[in-house]
């Protein structure tokens, strides 16, 4: 299967997401901020990123950004994940932004599971 990094700063959800993408088989990589997220997906390039768009370190946006202006990471698609209630954060947001999915949270597992392999897909 595919490597996922997920980039998540919560250890709990981190460890969750974790746990179910392994179930599904793929291999993951774990960063709990964003300036480490970079750093793995700059020395690992895996098939896919999850992350979270609101962390302490380094915002899930500026991480995209960042992943997009290096042409090694550049086409690495991610799903972006978020639990800010703001109205105007959707996926189209999100897509403009570089992003290649987007999910609300709470999001359950098995979707979760299916966006990444729709982006390990293509």
């Amino acid at each position: 299967m595919a490597t996922v990094l997920v980039i998540e700063d919560g250890a709990a959800m981190r460890h969750v997401y974790s746990a179910a993408l392994k179930k599904a088989g793929h291999d993951v990589l774990e960063a709990d901020g964003g300036g480490e997220g970079l750093a793995l997906a700059a020395k690992k390039k895996p098939d896919a990123i999850v992350l979270d768009l609101v962390m302490p370190d380094l915002s899930g946006w500026d991480v995209i950004r960042r992943l997009r202006a290096d042409a090694a990471t550049a086409e690495i698609p991610v799903l972006a994940i978020s639990a800010e209630s703001h109205e105007s954060l959707d996926g189209d947001d999100a897509f403009l932004l570089g992003c290649n999915r987007f999910l609300k949270k709470p999001i359950k597992l098995g979707v979760l599971i299916g966006e990444v392999a729709e982006l390990v897909r293509h």
